[in-house]
């Protein structure tokens, strides 16, 4: 089975979070972090950053904190994920995402995720996680 290490390079080497650039994936006793810098590729229309990017990363920086805490033999997906934006980011804004477990069952896994610019909220999110054995 992987190690938690070698669990973060796998999700650092997915393509799609090199191509928006995500660095720094942390995952430490419940708790995850990561940074996101918005470029040109991750921007919308109007120049802000994709509100996706903030769901989709909300729930990447979740599974670091998560990941933490599992065994060896498990893994989690998400089944339940509410977001809250509530400021927009900018070309070459950093972001930072913090996550922590703030509760862990058997099987479920509750999380919340905050995106903050320069200690200011941007958004925020909570997930519930299945936890499954693999």
């Amino acid at each position: 089975m992987p190690t938690l290490q070698e669990r973060i390079t796998l999700i650092e080497s997915n393509p799609f979070h090199q191509f928006s650039g995500i660095h720094q994936l942390e995952s430490h006793e419940g708790e995850g972090s990561m940074l996101l810098t918005v470029r040109e590729p991750i921007i919308n229309p109007n120049g802000k950053l994709h509100g996706g990017i903030l769901y989709a990363f909300s729930d990447v920086c979740a599974y670091l904190a998560l990941l933490s805490l599992l065994k060896e033999n498990q893994d989690a997906v998400t089944h339940d994920i509410h977001v809250s934006v509530m400021r927009a980011a900018g070309f070459g804004d950093q972001l930072q995402f913090k996550s922590k477990v703030t509760k862990l069952g058997r099987n479920i896994a509750f999380i919340k995720t905050q995106v903050l610019r320069n200690d200011e909220l941007i958004s925020e999110a909570t997930l519930t996680k299945s936890i499954l054995n693999t």
